[in-house]
């Protein structure tokens, strides 16, 4: 028996919790993608804030995008 099959191993045991959660709709993130200064997958967050919250995203980006023109443009 290899260790892939025996549940006594701690790492079956992992990649048995990771396709539960996958089977309800989580995602594996990638390390290129978690910024450890956060402790997030910003992406991530964008996109379940954009996902769930259009309204309060456009009017975020309408804010946003105003202060940095205002903060970028010569005076």
């Amino acid at each position: 028996m290899t260790n892939a099959h025996d549940i006594t191993y701690e790492s079956v045991f992992q990649a048995d919790i990771v396709t539960q959660m996958q089977a309800h709709g989580w995602q594996v993130g990638h390390a290129s993608g978690y910024q450890a200064e956060t402790a997030l997958y910003e992406q991530d967050v964008l996109d379940f804030v954009q996902t769930t919250q259009p309204k309060e995203w456009e009017k975020f980006c309408r804010t946003s995008l105003s202060t940095l023109s205002a903060t970028l443009s010569p005076h």
